[in-house]
């Protein structure tokens, strides 16, 4: 089972827009207070900027390198270091740009000219809005912030025809380029992700480092794959072919929780989802996650995600419009 590979798909976007930035001259743009749910990927297509992100030293983005800004990241870019930095919204608002919220869909990318002089820097800029960012495993073990450099074209190498269609003017004007630009912009997105994974640089901590351990990366793929299956720190240990004690603080070192705390929460996340998806009344979803009681699931949901189930189920239903 390609546990990676389910936990980039469990990543619901739940909308995005696209950006051409071409911008000359000094100049500088940011954001200082953003949602949590807010990321967003800065694609330099030609000549370089520079990145500055709260709690980080800045760097030097150059033409063809990517930055990633996670879980509401305060961030800039600029011509350089000592550049103004103009509000991102008062930029928008200036170019007739409508506020990005969950019901946001653009006909075309949204192009944006800022300076008359040299050099000249463009940007493929995507922006996401995502839900509960903080509880998808792989999202919420990544840095705040990171860079994508050239070398993710050896891994991508579509990355770049991707990023052309995206930039492509004419295509704004076609039939379903909003539909299929979309979905691109989502598959870039995840991609980025996977690249930086899949780097040195980018191994991660807790359930990412778990997940690279040979024996712990087993079971959270059989635990993720069957999480309603009667686990048990033994079962889980046989599986990993260690003692029961070297399991279980093997994976609390990695995890930084126990394996039964692990499963208790994959178990209410799949409850979660098929309440989402299938409607389930209340008590088959207790009783499919291993809750004794309805009492004890409406109790462990609501320290979960903060509200009931029922509350969650309709604040769900109203962000996807």
């Amino acid at each position: 089972m390609d546990l990676l590979g389910n936990a980039l798909l469990s990543i619901k976007v739940l909308s995005n827009s696209i950006g051409v930035f071409d911008f000359g001259g000094q100049w500088g743009f940011g954001l200082t207070q953003v949602m949590p749910d807010f990321a967003c990927s800065l694609t330099v297509l030609e000549g370089r900027c520079w990145l500055c992100t709260a709690g980080s030293p800045g760097t030097w983005l150059g033409a063809g390198e990517t930055a990633i800004v996670l879980n509401g990241t305060p961030h800039s870019f600029a011509s350089d270091p000592d550049a103004p930095v103009l509000a991102l919204l008062d930029l928008l608002s200036r170019n007739g740009a409508a506020t990005f919220n969950p019901a946001t869909r653009r006909d075309a990318p949204l192009h944006l000219t800022m300076g008359d002089g040299t050099p000249r820097t463009r940007i493929l800029a995507l922006a996401y809005l995502l839900r509960e960012p903080d509880r998808n495993p792989v999202l919420s073990d990544l840095p705040p912030s990171f860079v994508i450099r050239q070398e993710a074209e050896t891994i991508f190498p579509w990355l770049s025809s991707l990023s052309a269609y995206l930039v492509e003017q004419k295509g704004g004007h076609l039939p379903g380029y909003t539909a299929t630009a979309s979905h691109l912009a989502d598959l870039m997105f995840t991609s980025f992700l996977r690249s930086w994974i899949a780097s040195d640089s980018g191994a991660g901590t807790g359930w990412l480092k778990g997940l690279s351990d040979p024996q712990i990366g087993r079971v959270l793929s059989l635990v993720n794959a069957q999480p309603m299956a009667k686990w048990t720190v033994a079962t889980m240990a046989r599986e990993a072919n260690m003692a029961r004690s070297t399991f279980a603080r093997r994976f609390s070192e990695l995890l930084s929780q126990p394996p039964m705390d692990y499963v208790l929460g994959v178990r209410l996340s799949a409850a979660r989802d098929m309440m989402l998806s299938q409607r389930l009344p209340i008590a088959q979803l207790a009783e499919n996650a291993g809750y004794q009681s309805e009492r004890a699931f409406r109790s462990a949901f609501v320290r979960c995600y903060g509200m009931s189930p029922r509350d969650y189920l309709k604040a769900q239903h109203k962000a996807q419009g």
